[in-house]
């Protein structure tokens, strides 16, 4: 009979059954009444159609492979002839069955090497897990699968708390869910345990797999996931990630896929470490590059408007990054100002002064808060910390890192990139080193401009003293000194006071702070404001008493300064002191509030130093000068003195030297020795007294280096007795004996 599907519950019960080597032959299937296992399964299979079975085995190597069955609908008996040709018949179908399966094989494994071949081949030349996915939907897949991704584990172990996975590669024709590049944990992906497996694993159909549980049921469906196949990619010692391969069907996995499969995991798995290998390699060489070029610009340029902008170039070239910016801290230490940044982009944050609060909600505000790294892996998860700009609106993903200064949050290296999860820690690793040479290198620049403005300041001071010091007179000098503060400094005003002591009406002593030289206004100095030094309502005048220096960082909020000039928005003021005592004031102002700092105070006193040497040493002089100038009008008197003097005191004193000669010589008559003793005297201390008019005569031409010395010898006796004649008249009628 034919296979009309008559025999075919026949060919059921027999598969059911281990037949003997000779097979089964039953002549009469109704005949049987105490029928065995199989003769009963055949009975209840052949009915009222069949009557006689005659069955052998198909033997495909070596092994049970099948049945050749002959039925017929009247008892009929089998025959040794039939018998043997229904045997010898069943081996040559089994050797044709054995070639067929042989052939069958040759052609699977011809494919699978095929496969394979072409697969490694494209492989060989796959360094991303872009390029190793394309390798799997275009070599390997069969019609069935609808998703596949390639998903990087973010760590060295899937079972820790902080692993997650990033899928770097995506295939979904249907474009049903969109997963390239997302960032997920164990808590998000709901086949983590799956996902992690160490070996090949293949569910057909996760409806019907016992392995599972509800809960990852419903997380496979959720991946629109009805049959997977999950490949692990390792390395030695550990895992990098898995290849996910799944269908909307169920499908039951064959062994020469799953083959196909784990050949293809182990290939992509040397070739992902190799790619690694290399990428981290170049990684290494551009950083080992970039930092040597961070470092020849470090020390090679030292202004900072010149040297942040190549660095964040550089930075920028070597890692691919989309955007790169340094920021740095104001004075305050609470606000990040950009100084320098890539691209359009970067010039239009320079022109707005793009700022950040330390501490705000973004990752500069962070990073400068903390002074750790901060990241930012998608921007458009709300639970991250990123403050949008909109100069840079396709930013993905931002890191920033801090740079420091012992110990000091000086500012933050920004890098910025267009993907999402564009950042790693080899990322932070590189950059941190690259911050600390950044630090570096803005703290060579700092003390370069700090030694520069030194330079500067005390070259200035050295001009300013030198030029004060060679004017003619004190009043030059200030001059001179508040024109070039104020030229110098680019300030609003520069005013010099000096202390004025004075006596009032009713002898009570008073002292001012006067204003004696301006800079910057054609203000009259009489219209300056001149207070007194015991005013206690004036910030002016309490400094002065104090001899304390003060910088008035905004005037309006100061009210017991009255500045110079009204536009004046902040102002410095320093005492002029030498040994202790107080000169005057040196006024400096500005039109922006906060414009002076301490440098600027040092620098002040340190000028206010040199100008109160100098303002002494001129107040002397011109004391010095006032006394030359008394001591030669006294000389003159003196002069006119000596003059009236030779000429009023000799008249007489000649005319009475010449008539006590003329008594003594008698001409008069006789006289007495009384009288010839007393005119003696007379005539002697008129010639002493003569002497001394010559003597101090002698003294003005000595003063004068007009006296001409002459040497000559002198008898001792006659000037011994005309001292001696002298005191007589002295002594006399007293008791005093002059003995020589």
């Amino acid at each position: 009979v034919s296979d009309d599907g008559d025999l075919s519950l026949v060919r059921a019960a027999l598969l059911r059954h281990v037949l003997p080597e000779e097979g089964v032959f039953i002549g009469d299937l109704a005949a049987i009444s105490a029928p065995d296992a199989l003769e009963r399964d055949l009975q209840i299979a052949a009915g009222d159609r069949f009557r006689a079975v005659g069955a052998v085995n198909l033997r495909v190597k070596d092994s049970a492979g099948g049945v050749l069955l002959m039925g017929y609908t009247e008892p009929h008996r089998f025959t040794e002839a039939e018998m043997r040709y229904m045997t010898a018949l069943s081996d040559s179908t089994s050797v044709v069955l054995d070639n067929l399966v042989l052939v069958e094989e040759i052609q699977s494994t011809l494919q699978e090497t095929t496969v394979l071949y072409q697969a490694g081949r494209n492989l060989f030349n796959a360094a991303t897990p872009q390029e190793i996915l394309d390798v799997v939907i275009n070599f390997l897949i069969e019609p069935h699968v609808d998703q596949a991704f390639v998903a990087m584990l973010n760590g060295r172990e899937w079972m820790v708390a902080s692993a997650e996975v990033m899928l770097e590669a995506t295939w979904n024709p249907a474009g049903t869910i969109d997963l390239q590049r997302v960032v997920l944990s164990a808590l998000q992906f709901p086949a983590w345990k799956q996902l992690a497996t160490p070996t090949l694993l293949t569910i057909d159909d996760i409806e019907n797999d016992d392995s599972m549980d509800e809960m990852q049921r419903l997380g496979l469906q959720s991946l629109d996931a009805r049959s997977v196949l999950i490949v692990p990619l390792r390395v030695p010692n550990r895992s990098i990630g898995a290849l996910w391969v799944s269908s909307t069907q169920p499908h039951t996995f064959t062994t020469r896929e799953m083959r196909i499969y784990q050949s293809f995991g182990e290939q992509a798995s040397l070739s992902m470490q190799a790619a690694y290998l290399l990428s981290q390699t170049e990684r290494r060489a551009r950083q080992l590059q970039t930092s040597a070029e961070i470092a020849s610009s470090a020390g090679n340029i030292l202004d900072l408007q010149t040297l942040l902008p190549q660095v964040v170039d550089l930075i920028k070239g070597a890692f691919n990054y989309d955007h790169v910016q340094v920021f740095l801290m104001d004075e305050t230490d609470q606000v990040a100002y950009v100084r320098a940044s890539t691209g359009e982009a970067g010039k239009q944050l320079l022109a707005i002064n793009h700022k950040l609060r330390k501490g705000s909600e973004s990752v500069i505000g962070q990073v400068t808060a903390t002074g750790r790294p901060s990241i930012a892996l998608d921007t458009a998860d709300t639970t991250v910390v990123h403050k949008p700009n909109p100069y840079l609106p396709n930013t993905r993903s931002e890191m920033a890192l801090p740079l420091i200064i012992k110990n000091q949050v000086i500012g933050a290296l920004d890098v910025q990139s267009n993907q999402a999860n564009f950042f790693t820690e080899d990322d932070i690793a590189v950059l941190t080193t690259l911050a600390a040479q950044i630090s570096i290198a803005i703290e060579n620049a700092r003390l370069y401009a700090e030694a520069n403005t030194q330079a500067e300041r005390m070259q200035f001071l050295f001009d300013v003293t030198t030029a004060a010091a060679s004017a003619a007179t004190l009043g030059e000098t200030l001059e001179k000194l508040a024109y070039d503060l104020q030229a110098s400094q680019e300030a609003l005003v520069v005013a010099l006071y000096l202390r004025r002591d004075y006596v009032d009406v009713f002898e009570n002593a008073h002292s001012i702070l006067q204003a004696v030289a301006l800079a910057g206004t054609n203000q009259p100095l009489s219209e300056v404001e001149a207070p007194r030094l015991t005013d206690p309502t004036r910030l002016l005048s309490r400094l002065a008493r104090n001899q304390q220096p003060a910088i008035v960082e905004d005037t309006q909020n100061e009210t017991s300064y009255l500045p110079v000039m009204d536009q004046a928005r902040a102002a410095i003021i320093t005492p002029m002191v030498t040994g202790g005592e107080l000169l005057g004031m040196i006024v400096m102002e500005s039109a922006q509030p906060n414009a002076y700092d301490t440098d600027d105070l040092q620098m002040l006193q340190a000028l206010s130093g040199s100008v109160s040497a100098i303002i002494q040493s001129a107040q002397l002089l011109d004391r010095l000068t006032s006394a030359n100038k008394e001591l030669r009008e006294l000389d003159r008197i003196k002069s006119d003195f000596l003059a009236n003097m030779s000429h009023e005191l000799r008249t007489p004193l000649n005319s009475i030297i010449g008539f006590s000669r003329v008594m003594l010589k008698g001409i008069d008559g006789p006289l007495t020795e009384m009288q010839e003793q007393d005119l003696t005297t007379i005539y002697n201390s008129g010639q002493h007294l003569l002497g001394l008019i010559n003597d101090v005569l002698d003294q003005a031409k000595i003063a004068a280096g007009k006296m001409d010395l002459k040497l000559a010898y002198f008898d001792v006796k006659p000037l011994v007795e005309g001292v001696k004649s002298i005191g007589l008249g002295l002594i006399k009628d007293k008791p005093i004996q002059l003995l020589m």
